[in-house]
């Protein structure tokens, strides 16, 4: 079974992003929650799993793909 994870909708669901993120917050936050499921899901889980970040008005520069 595929898995697509909305990683934002996740982050606020388990209370980790709140308001008032300072500069990198978003960046440290999105890189740790990439690093849980990583740990956490079998090897065969993790290439079948999309982590999906997107926002309205992104930051300049971010890429694309990861």
């Amino acid at each position: 079974m595929s898995l697509l994870i909305d990683g934002y909708n996740l982050l606020n669901a388990v209370g980790i992003i709140s308001r008032g993120v300072g500069p990198g917050t978003l960046q440290r936050s999105r890189l740790a929650l990439l690093n849980f499921l990583a740990a956490s899901l079998e090897p065969g889980e993790i290439s079948r799993t999309t982590v999906v970040f997107d926002a309205h008005d992104p930051p300049p520069g971010l890429p694309r793909v990861v």
